[in-house]
């Protein structure tokens, strides 16, 4: 806006300035020819001079008088000497840490912005890390360096609106002036998107036309008097519901939009003094009250203290009356195949619980008898793809249905008992605080496979296929593949965290040997299951894979130059490796996939070849949180007040990692500081909204280490 008034003014001063030397030389212009006409145009040139001159002058003057009003309205003086002494002026973004998913989302959006799978993860990271400004200026770069289709643009404004609006939440109320230009170019950039997405279908993969129209719902239900507008945005939200809601495809695809939906449809209700429909949208939405320090959550991802989970609820069919997925219960997903004769039942895994895994059978079976009337046939056997927590802990359910089932296992699979038997996971909110580990310890196999076996089942011919190396997570994983219905169930042996983030597992010579076989698994299966929900999505068929692989490989390479080259992990994390080609617009597909699995692949591979001591005297020492914390305390003489004033401004800047850091250290000296527990809390909620959609394992350990959960948002949905 600064510039804008900037430019205007400087039009004004030079149409003047150019009309009055217009008129002052046209006396001189009619002069007769000789001596006469000679001196008519040297003070003509003279005059345009004159002109010339006076116009720079007023363009420097008015330059500078626009920047004095600016200072003076927006109290920048004063705020700058706040900022000196600590103070939060409102100054955001200007953090001092790497954000290397952040730059590989600006190099593959400046490439050639296309996709929303990348652009709005980027306007998400832009929003979370508090760079407004930096989202801004890329954004409106990207409508006037790129041709962009009606729908690519309207992305692009419909995250303008989100930056602005952000913005202006954060600004302190003394810069009124600034909040209220920003609001108005928020109503304009929301109008505008909506605009240009008129003619688009309402629902589309893409849902470019969805954000559009769920920005503006959100953003007109929460703007404050007079710039909110509660018709415009009950109509907005009323049209998103209905859209998210329109098919089996759209619910599973656009799902993660809803909580902020509802949350915004309870406060419409609040403000309208409806308070029963207040309660019920609020309930819906999973939020506990309307407090305006409330994190921003679109993700599919939940994390309680009840665990984990990658979906909602549902029940999908894959072979149409055959093979039937249960996702939303467990962090896992419940698979479930009736044979060719229709007379048994077979599972693939069996969860992590045994609650779990009987509420997920339940939801199937009820979701079966009510489609065809008929009951689901006898549970027979249960395929284990892997020995891991999230797919063996609920099999003792399955003995209730059945004493007499028949399990499946990998004859290795005591080359992983022994981390699964003694290292469950860690945290207790990733597969719930009742989660007990007694059945994983006692499970045996019925039968154990120890090489490529073909059977029959009920009339289904079933391949169980032993992956080499066993894939990329553990030792024991092993393919079912229903030929005949081109159905490969995966199990874990691709998944972004390669391995559990919790225990030296994981392989990645294996993972990319595993690719490969299944590249060549014949006849090419036509679906591609895996043990997640989220997986799945990433890797729906081997063309996907096959695709991924040559990245990940290159990805490999690389890595192991920079360890090779005494680079430590961190070094290599932000030195943003990104694979040639991968930018391109036709690889939009694959961006997603490869960024979710970027960080901790690289981690993976470093832990396989750095031994306990780095490069760079890593870990030589024994230092506990709680020595490093004297450091502030004892010999900088730091009170709890200067620390917290830190990660206040750390927050601020969007450097939420160094603030939660920085505030365990404190914590261990300060533990009954209610400024420090305050300023810790606030720097792991800012990492939890950071990382909802890159790395469900680190938005569930920030969650539970605060204590606060993002439940489910109710809602049943099947095919």
């Amino acid at each position: 806006m600064r510039e804008f008034i900037k430019q205007q003014n400087r039009d004004i001063w030079r149409w003047s300035l150019r009309t009055v030397g217009q008129i002052a030389t046209l006396p001189f212009r009619s002069l007769p020819g000789g001596s006469l006409k000679s001196l008519g145009i040297g003070i003509e040139q003279q005059v345009n001079r004159s002109v010339q001159a006076s116009i720079r002058a007023g363009d420097n003057l008015q330059s500078k008088l626009v920047d004095w009003m600016f200072d003076a309205v927006t109290f920048k003086p004063l705020l700058d000497s706040f900022a000196d002494l600590g103070f939060n002026s409102g100054v955001t973004g200007k953090g001092l840490q790497a954000q290397p998913e952040l730059a590989y989302m600006e190099a593959v959006n400046d490439s050639r912005p296309g996709s929303s799978a990348v652009m709005i993860p980027m306007i998400v990271q832009y929003t979370s890390l508090k760079r407004y400004d930096e989202g801004i200026a890329r954004l409106e770069g990207y409508l006037t360096k790129f041709e962009l289709t009606p729908a690519q643009k309207a992305v692009n404004f419909a995250g303008l609106a989100l930056l602005r609006a952000a913005k202006a939440k954060e600004l302190p109320p003394w810069r009124f002036v600034e909040q209220y230009l920003l609001i108005q170019r928020t109503l304009s950039d929301m109008k505008e998107a909506k605009r240009l997405t008129e003619k688009e279908p309402d629902y589309a993969s893409t849902y470019e036309k969805l954000f559009a129209v769920w920005t503006s719902g959100i953003l007109l239900a929460q703007l404050p008097w007079p710039f909110g507008d509660a018709n415009t945005a009950l109509e907005d939200l009323e049209w998103c519901e209905r859209t998210i809601h329109q098919s089996f495809e759209s619910r599973e695809n656009t799902y993660q939009f809803l909580r902020q939906v509802r949350y915004s449809r309870a406060i419409l209700a609040r403000n309208a003094g409806n308070k029963r429909e207040a309660e019920k949208y609020l309930q819906l939405s999973g939020y506990k009250n309307f407090s305006p320090d409330n994190l921003f959550i679109a993700t599919v991802f939940t994390t309680t203290s009840d665990g984990v989970r990658g979906a909602v609820k549902q029940v999908k069919e894959n072979v149409p009356g055959r093979g039937f997925t249960v996702s939303g219960f467990d962090l896992s997903d419940y698979n479930f195949f009736i044979t060719d004769d229709g007379q048994e039942l077979i599972a693939v895994d069996s969860g992590s619980r045994v609650e779990l895994c009987e509420a997920a059978y339940r939801f199937f079976e009820e979701y079966y008898t009510q489609k065809t009337g008929k009951a689901v046939p006898k549970l027979t056997t249960c395929f284990m793809t892997h020995y891991h927590w999230d797919h063996t802990g609920g099999y003792p359910f399955f003995r209730t249905l059945n004493p007499d089932i028949v399990f499946y296992s990998r004859a290795n699979y005591t080359e992983e008992s022994d981390r699964a038997r003694n290292q469950p996971p860690p945290w207790s909110w990733s597969l719930g605080k009742s989660f007990t580990n007694a059945p994983v310890v006692a499970y045996t196999p019925t039968k154990k496979v120890r090489e490529n076996l073909e059977l029959a089942i009920g009339g289904t011919r079933i391949r169980l296929l032993m992956l080499p190396g066993g894939g990329g997570e553990t030792p024991d994983g092993m393919l079912i593949h229903l030929h005949d219905h081109g159905v490969l169930y995966c199990g874990d042996f691709i998944v972004p965290w390669v391995g559990s983030p919790y225990v030296v597992e994981g392989d990645v010579d294996a993972l990319l040997d595993s690719m490969e076989f299944v590249a060549k698994i014949k006849p090419e299966p036509k679906y591609l299951l895996c043990g997640h929900w989220a997986v799945t999505q990433f890797y729906p068929d081997v063309n996907a894979l096959a695709r991924l692989r040559p990245y990940l490989q290159w990805l490999k390479d690389e890595t192991l130059k920079q360890i090779y080259a005494n680079k430590n992990r961190e070094e290599i994390q932000q030195m943003n490796l990104i694979p040639p080609g991968l930018a391109q617009s036709g690889q939009a597909d694959m961006q997603v996939p490869y960024i979710a699995m970027r960080e901790v692949f690289i981690d993976r591979l470093y832990h396989q070849k750095v031994g306990y001591w780095g490069p760079q005297l890593q870990n030589a020492d024994l230092l506990s949180q709680k020595e490093i914390g004297t450091i502030f305390r004892n010999y900088l003489g730091l009170s709890d007040v200067d620390i917290s004033r830190a990660i206040d401004q750390m927050i601020t800047a969007g450097d939420f990692e160094l603030a939660a850091q920085l505030a365990d250290w404190a914590f261990s000296q300060y533990p009954g500081s209610s400024s420090i527990v305050e300023a810790r809390r606030n720097a792991f909620r800012q990492l939890t909204q950071k990382w909802q959609l890159l790395n469900v394992f680190k938005f569930m350990m920030y969650s539970e280490t605060i204590d606060e959960p993002t439940p489910q948002t109710p809602g049943q949905f099947v095919d």
